[in-house]
């Protein structure tokens, strides 16, 4: 199995929206938004979302192919305040479940790190938040290099229950 590790495309709308559903629907306590919020984005919402995502000033996205179907993304937000500057947000990161421990989040993470370093030296500080349930996922940041430095009680509410989140950031 050959995965390609690129970026994000505006061809890849479609195919990374349904990416993207899939992701809220089977890991509901990753994300910040509801499979059913997502789920009724406009099509005006969701390209909105999309030129985001392709925006050079506003993220850094990649996405994992397999045999042309998108198999796993990753994506950091640049913070758009003069003081921060020097601090990106890791915004998200999935690869579906057929495709994981095959190292492809390690690199899509490592492919976005190469692309901060090349295009972006003034980013020192990669800020990354996970809630403790993500267990697999505290331990691949962990495996990058990231520390955990803070907690924050109560922080995501889903079906009834409160999660705790933990706050991570990795150096450069």
């Amino acid at each position: 199995m050959q995965v390609l590790i690129r970026k994000l495309q505006q061809e890849d709308s479609k195919n990374l929206r349904a990416l993207k559903l899939e992701s809220l629907e089977k890991e509901p306590l990753a994300f910040d938004t509801s499979y059913e919020a997502a789920n009724n984005w406009t099509e005006s919402e969701w390209m909105e979302i999309m030129n985001d995502y392709l925006s050079p000033s506003k993220s850094i996205f990649y996405v994992a192919e397999s045999e042309e179907y998108l198999v796993g993304f990753a994506y950091m937000r640049f913070f758009n305040k003069e003081k921060k500057k020097h601090i990106i947000e890791f915004g998200t990161l999935y690869v579906k479940h057929e495709f994981r421990n095959k190292g492809i989040a390690t690199k899509l993470f490592e492919k976005i790190i190469v692309d901060i370093r090349e295009n972006h030296p003034e980013i020192i500080k990669i800020q990354n938040s996970v809630y403790e349930q993500q267990i697999e996922a505290i331990e691949l940041y962990k495996k990058l290099g990231f520390k955990v430095y803070g907690e924050f009680e109560k922080e995501l509410y889903v079906d009834g229950k409160y999660y705790k989140q933990l706050a991570m950031e990795l150096f450069l």
